[in-house]
């Protein structure tokens, strides 16, 4: 074989070589960049559970809220309902004191026993 033939055989292979060795860095580059991506897609999955965990938090949160909700809601109707008897008893009490008899009404009354007595008396006496 001839020597340029041998020199460009050896040229080829160079350049062979030197492509692997630049798709060699390049699957490299890309290897790196597959685990910086896999990294943040662990940190994006933490997060994720982080998140889940404050949901579910919350939702406790808001059940203890709604019972707290529905026994006060309870208790404001157990309220109305003792202040509407309350307001029923003041208001049959007010109309039986307004049915009761006054001071003047007593005094009246005692002055006029007080008359019809002396006036029984004075008939006995005078029968």
């Amino acid at each position: 074989m001839s020597d340029k033939l041998l020199e460009q055989i050896l040229l080829e292979i160079k350049e062979l070589k030197q492509g692997q060795a630049g798709m060699q860095q390049e699957i490299t580059e890309v290897k790196q960049s597959q685990q910086g991506m896999q990294q943040e897609i662990t940190e994006v999955k933490q997060s994720q559970q982080g998140m889940q965990q404050e949901i579910t938090e919350i939702k406790e949160e808001q059940k203890l809220t709604n019972q707290r909700l529905t026994n006060l809601e309870s208790k404001q109707a157990v309220i109305y309902e003792q202040t509407a008897h309350l307001s029923e008893y003041y208001t049959e009490m007010h109309s039986r004191f307004d049915n009761l008899a006054t001071k003047e009404d007593l005094e009246y009354i005692d002055t006029k026993l007080g008359k019809h007595e002396r006036e029984i008396f004075k008939i006995k006496n005078n029968v």
